[in-house]
């Protein structure tokens, strides 16, 4: 069981820092530039799913008679100690970006310099593959819980089968949205003459200011 459980969290790792180094790889030019602050409101960021998911299991851990006492692949604890383990990495990722941040002073609507904290594309990513590591874990955790679901009979293996099949294809379907969505974050942060534009659309200063000394300011972004 502990090796299975080391399968789980490892596996989870390896395939988060794999993905996210392929992206990385793909946007080499822009790792050192900069992003905006970051959102950690998981509530509108895709992270959510890792809420829904880990709200799933620990309903499932606390309803007696669910879950065997002499469970199959993972003990009641181990279950219960991923949930933790993952719930933390969820929480820890949004630090691994905002404690390499800098403060900037890029132009405001009035022209003025106003001071905005700013991370760096490496940092993101890096944040990108812990909360895709947390939430590769929990499903797969999840789908481990239906298994042993399965194992004692206590709804229909069918059910059982067809609720595993979703969260095989949930795994496939996060691993294609973080890598598209990682793509788009990092292409809109760093494009400046898109964010310049907009500044200036909706700015009462003074045209006089060059285009090329003004830097606008960076919009914020969810953690996915």
């Amino acid at each position: 069981m502990l090796r299975l459980a080391c399968w789980v969290i490892y596996g989870s790792l390896i395939l988060a820092v794999v993905l996210m180094a392929y992206r990385a790889y793909t946007v080499r030019a822009h790792l050192a530039q900069k992003m905006g602050p970051v959102n950690c409101d998981f509530s509108e960021s895709w992270a959510s799913t890792f809420t829904v998911v880990g709200a799933f299991l620990g309903t499932i851990l606390g309803e007696s008679g669910v879950i065997p006492e002499a469970t199959e692949y993972l003990s009641r604890a181990a279950y219960g100690g991923l949930n933790v383990l993952f719930g933390l990495i969820t929480l820890l990722a949004p630090l691994m970006y905002t404690a390499v941040r800098t403060v900037e002073y890029p132009h405001g609507k009035t022209g003025v310099k106003e001071p905005q904290y700013q991370g760096f594309v490496w940092s993101f990513l890096l944040a990108s593959a812990l909360t895709l590591w947390a939430v590769l874990g929990e499903l797969i955790t999840v789908i481990l819980l239906l298994a042993e679901i399965r194992a004692e009979g206590a709804i229909p293996g069918s059910v059982i089968a067809v609720l595993g099949g979703l969260g095989g294809i949930s795994l496939i379907l996060v691993c294609v949205y973080v890598l598209r969505g990682t793509y788009w974050v990092v292409k809109y942060q760093t494009d400046q003459s898109t964010h310049k534009a907009k500044l200036r659309a909706g700015a009462s200063f003074d045209e006089d200011i060059p285009e090329a000394k003004t830097e606008a300011p960076l919009p914020s972004w969810s953690i996915f």
